[in-house]
């Protein structure tokens, strides 16, 4: 499957996400990456392709009453891992 396609199923996952998720969802994006980098792949101690996906950000539960005026989080997804699946 090209990046394109893949990319846009992505996109329909996260759109079909039952309100539980979407209604926390404030201030995300999502990429798609080939495989994860060695450098992350390292950090985390894992095999690339081992690494489906990763979460950066401030995970909901941590944020207090001053959050605000940040980055996004970031949902990376890695395709070639998934098709390997």
């Amino acid at each position: 499957m090209d990046s394109g396609q893949f990319l846009q199923l992505v996109e329909e996952v996260v759109q079909n996400l039952p309100d539980f998720f979407t209604s926390r969802i404030k201030n995300l994006s999502v990429m798609v990456m080939p495989v994860a980098p060695p450098e992350l792949a390292q950090e985390l101690g894992r095999h690339p392709w081992s690494i489906l996906g990763v979460y950066q950000g401030i995970p909901y539960n941590r944020r207090g009453p001053f959050y605000g005026n940040v980055l996004p989080d970031t949902i990376v997804i890695f395709q070639q891992p998934i098709e390997a699946r």
